[in-house]
């Protein structure tokens, strides 16, 4: 039974577990160049304090969870958490979003221990650009992540890509044909305001229905029905089987039908992607409460869930943690 509710009636299914805030990009959208202060290694959850909250948010109610980071392959034996969660039998789903950079020589590995499937961060096709988007990263690299991850069986694959005016939206429809020769989906999100970015990344924003026109220039696009706590609007493309998605937290919010929380590094239990309410798990896990109170902690929290973002009100950026501070 599901005890993870809001005062709205949502009901929380799905957990963002951040697993460290470091990466081994500097993605414009995402941070400054210098990138950002790092927690101490003391102040990171460790596997085990990973695994406990876990446990207990899923007997409360969580059936899916997607680890992050930062980075998550550059965690340290990340394929020894993956082993130690998968065999939950409260979790329906074990996903993974990564910027592919490491996850060649790791999928397999990965595969083994537990994940089912896996979005990859794409933001260019052009190798000198995407070196440019993500200041040093490598384009061969994820293309090799991509196919590993094709052939060791963590499917579906989704490749995402935060649109950007001027950067990348002239590479949007070789973006979709990359994704169809390859049998995987697309996924173009709406960049968003978030940290020391926030104002640049309000220069560089295209909503949603001009990023569905720019593709329909050489893809016509059918809406495909919207299903209660996706983050993206699907498309199929006109006489194909092959699919798109555009997720739009800004120009349409997406936010009725919420059914996420967020574990950061840090363990602080975040209910919005926009707001810094939430509450510390860490200091009760290390301080020895038990299961059932920290059990009523949680439900406290999330029971306070905002009712949405204010993204789209023009404004100095709504939260000033990095993406990689939050877990994305």
């Amino acid at each position: 039974m599901n005890r993870l509710s809001d005062r709205f009636g949502r009901r929380m299914t799905y957990l963002r577990l951040s697993v460290t805030d470091r990466c081994d990009m500097r993605c414009v959208y995402c941070m400054p160049e210098e990138g950002e202060p790092h927690e101490i290694r003391q102040e990171i959850l460790t596997f085990e304090e990973i695994h406990r909250l876990v446990r207990i948010l899923c007997r409360l109610g969580i059936t899916h969870i997607r680890v992050t980071g930062g980075e998550p392959l550059v965690r340290r034996d990340l394929p020894v958490l993956i082993g130690m969660l998968s065999p939950m039998d409260e979790l329906a789903d074990l996903s993974l979003t990564t910027n592919a950079s490491r996850l060649s020589p790791m999928a397999e590995e990965l595969k083994t221990a537990g994940l089912n499937r896996i979005n990859i961060s794409i933001d260019s096709l052009d190798p000198e650009k995407f070196f440019r988007i993500t200041r040093g990263g490598r384009l061969s690299d994820v293309l090799a992540g991509i196919d590993r991850a094709l052939s060791a069986g963590l499917t579906p694959v989704k490749l995402n890509t935060v649109v950007m005016r001027g950067i990348n939206d002239d590479e949007l429809p070789d973006l979709v044909r990359f994704a169809m020769d390859r049998g995987v989906t697309h996924r173009f999100l709406e960049v968003m305001p978030l940290g020391s970015v926030g104002l640049e990344n309000r220069a560089g924003f295209i909503p949603a229905a001009e990023i569905r026109k720019i593709i329909e220039k050489r893809y016509p696009l059918e809406p495909l029905p919207f299903h209660y706590g996706s983050t993206a609007q699907d498309f199929r493309i006109a006489g194909t089987e092959a699919q798109i998605g555009i997720i739009s937290p800004v120009s349409e919010r997406f936010c009725s039908s919420c059914n996420r929380l967020r574990l950061t590094a840090r363990g602080r239990l975040q209910l919005c992607l926009a707001y810094e309410d939430g509450v510390d798990l860490k200091k009760p896990l290390r301080e020895g409460w038990s299961d059932d109170a920290i059990s009523d902690l949680i439900l406290k929290a999330a029971y306070q869930k905002p009712a949405g973002n204010h993204f789209a009100e023009d404004s100095e950026p709504v939260y000033q943690i990095a993406m990689s501070g939050i877990g994305g």
